[in-house]
């Protein structure tokens, strides 16, 4: 009797620890479907790729949607410092180093947690560059131009400004007759009064007793 018991506590211990064992990995199953679900909806870098020719040094970060940004150029360390807000890193290096040339020494990728999950992207320059950042659908295309020019086509059109015109000041009104000049024609005698100012202030009239009939103006 009492070897059957304990084959029968034998048995509840065994069963315990398979229930243990299921429940421990059905849990960690479910964790890590929880973290796939987490970046479905979200964007994703996907890849970091540098180009070159003869005109331009070119890094182009791929992504699996449109995504946004801001950039902002450091002097200490040297370059360009990119942020992706509500945006992941898929299975990208974390430090890239492309063939060697003059113009990028490396690419960082870091995951931000704080204010926010974001990522951010720096591409340290060995020299002072300008740079032109193009999207283009699901990536984006950062030149930077060997002449240390932004092209025409890149550079931005300075805005026109308006010429305004300014209205004409009114002349003041006249304070004194400065010449009086008459000038005879075939019918009639023109006379002009030149003042200081405008003569807006006068009474005129016209005599027809006498002929011919002439008018008279009184300033």
């Amino acid at each position: 009797m009492r070897h059957l018991n304990t084959k029968s506590t034998k048995s509840f211990f065994i069963g315990i620890l398979l229930f243990s064992t299921a429940a421990l990995i059905a849990g960690c199953a479910s964790q890590k479907a929880a973290k796939g679900t987490a970046a479905g909806g979200n964007a994703l870098i996907t890849d970091i790729i540098t180009s070159e020719d003869k005109a331009s040094a070119t890094v182009t970060i791929k992504g699996n949607q449109a995504l946004t940004y801001t950039a902002i150029k450091q002097v200490f360390p040297l370059g360009v410092l990119f942020d992706f807000p509500e945006t992941f890193l898929d299975d990208i290096k974390t430090v890239y180093y492309p063939p060697e040339n003059e113009f990028i020494s490396s690419i960082r990728s870091t995951r931000i947690e704080e204010n926010g999950k974001a990522s951010r992207i720096f591409i340290a320059l060995k020299k002072d560059l300008p740079y032109n950042i193009q999207p283009d659908a699901n990536e984006l295309n950062i030149i930077f131009p060997k002449s240390g020019k932004l092209s025409a086509q890149a550079r931005p059109k300075p805005k026109a400004t308006p010429v305004v015109k300014a209205a004409p000041k009114p002349a003041s009104p006249a304070t004194r007759i400065m010449s009086v000049s008459a000038t005879p024609r075939k019918q009639n005698v023109v006379v002009a009064v030149k003042a200081d100012g405008n003569i807006t202030n006068f009474k005129s009239f016209t005599i027809s007793e006498t002929p011919p009939p002439h008018c008279i103006r009184h300033l």
